[in-house]
Formats: structure tokens, sequence, C-alpha cells
């Protein structure tokens, strides 16, 4: 006689209802056996949503890997374009670039040159890795006469002058600046000229009248008179005062760096579409009333 399976004496629901409400982390291993394999597969999977238990390819658990991931991997992409310095180099051997733009003949180790160098004015900056080993065969019929020396596999360096780097780097930020915002700049010197001052400020107010932002340096001129500390002051204010007073609405955007009598540059910003085109407006109805009442007379 065949032995059957006791008749179901539970409902699906009820059996679920039952797997759900229990205390048991493990609920499904104590399901009861006349329970159809869909309705334990249903209940394990649907028990413990927890997603440490999940396996590792469920498909949220790759989605959330790969949002993750995205920005430090271009923020690693960033730092890699920047180039390698002084004990970032990692290379043994390196040849440097000479002042006429050539190659030294003799490599050199690195850790020897960076010993003879003050890291404090000077920077070793790597600019190439080391060539690739050569095929001897394919080199059989190379020119003789190659300035290719036989030592070892050298990276290209240069050192660099860290004070003359930063103030590049700096006047390349303030072109790509000028550039984006519509920057004019004006150089003026301490001890200008009376005649050169009035057409500086007159381009100074033109450029401010036309919603411009304009960086103003001053500076003594090289081998020009060298101004007195009052003098370069007076200077100073008559600046501001063309281009605060002399344009309503310009504004000094940022703090005046340098000190007097060296190099210091003003920041500042010509007033906005709308207040210009209102001053505009106010001068043009101004200038028709005078015109009129001229008529008048």
């Amino acid at each position: 006689m065949n032995m059957r399976h006791p008749p179901c004496i539970f409902s699906p629901a009820q059996a679920l209802r039952h797997i759900f409400l229990s205390s048991t982390p493990n609920n499904a291993a104590f399901a009861p056996i006349y329970l159809s394999p869909l309705v334990l597969r249903a209940a394990a999977t649907t028990a413990t949503p927890r997603i440490a238990a999940a396996p590792a390819s469920a498909p949220f658990l790759i989605k959330s890997r790969a949002l993750s991931t995205t920005a430090p991997l271009r923020k690693k992409v960033d730092r890699v374009k920047r180039r390698q310095i002084n004990g970032q180099i990692p290379y043994k051997w390196i040849r440097l670039v000479q002042a006429d733009g050539s190659l030294s003949p003799e490599a050199r180790q690195t850790d020897d040159v960076l010993m003879g160098l003050d890291l404090k004015t000077w920077t070793l900056e790597l600019l190439a890795p080391p060539p690739a080993p050569r095929d001897p065969d394919s080199d059989a019929d190379a020119d003789s006469n190659s300035n290719v020396d036989a030592g070892p596999p050298a990276a290209i360096c240069r050192i660099v002058d860290r004070a003359a780097a930063t103030a590049a780097a700096e006047e390349a930020a303030r072109a790509a600046r000028r550039k984006a915002v519509g920057t004019k700049e004006l150089e003026l010197n301490w001890a200008i000229a009376p005649h050169d001052l009035a057409h500086k400020l007159r381009r100074l107010r033109e450029f401010l009248g036309k919603g411009m932002q304009v960086e103003v340096m001053l500076a003594r001129k090289r081998g020009g008179r060298a101004a007195a500390k009052d003098e370069a002051e007076a200077l100073l204010a008559r600046v501001r005062e063309a281009a605060l007073e002399g344009v309503p609405g310009a504004k000094e955007v940022r703090k005046m760096s340098g000190t007097v009598g060296g190099v210091v540059h003003l920041y500042f910003e010509g007033p906005p579409e709308k207040m210009r085109k209102k001053a505009a407006a106010e001068a043009k109805g101004g200038g028709e009333g005078e015109g009129e009442e001229r008529g008048d007379e």
C-alpha cells in the first residue's frame, strides 16, 4: 500500500501567516513538512530580507557597489594626472633636463639628486617614465651616433624653482579667470605720470561701466623712480575713488592683496546689468529734458 502525505490541514495563507509571525530567525527550517516547495521557497526568501544574508550576486548589491565606487575612481584618476615630485618619484635612476633643453649625458640616482637640493626652494618633477627596453635585433641598424647612453633606463625629470612655478601657476589661474568672467587687467606704476594716470583711470571707469571685473595691479616700474609712501597711498586712494565713486554701483569684490609701495592687487566689479540700464535711461531722460529747456528759452 502506497503511503501518501497527510491531507493539508492549513491553507497556504495560514501557513505563511504562521511563518511571518514566528519569532524564530530561521523559521523556514521549522515549517511543517507538508507545505509545498513553492511555499517554502517564498517563505525563506521573504522572511529574512537582510542584506548581509543575501547572495553576493543579487542585482541590488551589484548596483550599489557600482554606485559607491564611481566617485573614488574619478578622484583617483584626477590624482594620477598630477605630476609626481620629490619623494613621490618611484624610479631609481633619472636624467635631468638641462637649461638648454637637452638631457644630461649620464643618469643619476634619484636619491642623490634629492640630497643635493634645497627642497624649500627647488622641486624635482617627473616628466616621463623610463623608456621601454629595446629589442637588440631591431636595433642592429640603429644610428651608431645616437646620443642615448648605455646606462640604466632612466626617467626624465627637471628641477623647478618653486617660487617661479607658483607665480606662473597663479598667473595662469588669473588669465583663465579673466577669460571666463570677462575680467580686464590694468597695470599702474607707483610713480606714474599725471597724463598716464588720467588715461588709466578713464579706462578703469570705462570697463566698470560695462559691468566688467577689473583687476588693478600697482607696482614699481623696473628701473624707474621709487614713489614715497604718502605718494603711493594717495595714488591708491585715487584709484579707489575713480572706481567706486566714478561708477555708481561699482564695488570692490575682494580684499586688497600686497603691500603699499610693493606689489598691490585691487579687485573691482562694475554694476549689474539692471542698474546699468536704469542709469542709462535716467541719463537719456535728463539729456532730453535739458534740450527742451534750452528750446523753451
